[in-house]
């Protein structure tokens, strides 16, 4: 699953490109929300380190999608402070549920580890502001095999169910014909 929230429903993600938010705490502090008295985002706190693979930029995440930046002294180097939208991103939705950022730093997968059909996991996504996987290159699916070390299959956002033998990513309306990246199970999908 992939989160699919609205954007004004994103979190703020902010990354340091040019070393590390420790250091960088020293110059700058991030603040929960806009207001003067918004809670001070610290890299320990829990609820804001995220699982990631390794080779991510340090990030620090926000609950909301609104934070103000306080600078209490300027660098004396240059100091890259990448800021973007992510989505919210949830250790555990159930207990059969792991999520982390594999892909990016804004990008939240997660992964179900029950034995349902199709239309019930979509469904679970649904429930809780996701949708199916539609894998867009071979890096990402990758990615996903190797932070959750499985080679056992496992449902994406590909259907004809609304028109028999025309496949269709359903997460992204987008045709199978117009992707460039396939790897299908031996035979699979049938397309006539």
């Amino acid at each position: 699953m992939e989160t699919d929230l609205p954007q004004e429903n994103r979190i703020l993600a902010f990354s340091i490109l040019d070393g590390n938010i420790k250091d960088a705490q020293q110059f700058l502090s991030i603040h929960d929300g806009a207001g003067i008295d918004s809670p001070n985002v610290q890299l320990e706190n829990g609820d804001i380190m995220q699982l990631s693979r390794k080779g991510l930029p340090e990030t620090l995440y926000t609950t909301t999608s609104k934070a103000t930046v306080r600078f209490s002294k300027f660098p004396k180097s240059h100091l890259k402070l990448k800021i973007q939208k992510a989505a919210n991103c949830s250790y555990n939705i159930k207990p059969e549920t792991q999520c982390g950022r594999m892909v990016d730093e804004v990008s939240c997968y997660c992964a179900v580890f029950t034995n349902k059909n199709q239309s019930d996991h979509t469904m679970s996504c649904v429930d809780n502001g996701m949708k199916l996987v539609s894998f867009e290159s071979k890096e990402e699916e990758e990615l996903v095999h190797r932070t959750w070390s499985t080679q056992i299959p496992f449902w994406t956002s590909l259907t004809d169910t609304r028109r028999d033998g025309s496949w269709i990513w359903e997460s992204t309306m987008t045709l199978l014909s117009n992707q460039n990246y396939t790897n299908w199970f031996p035979g699979r999908p049938l397309v006539q």
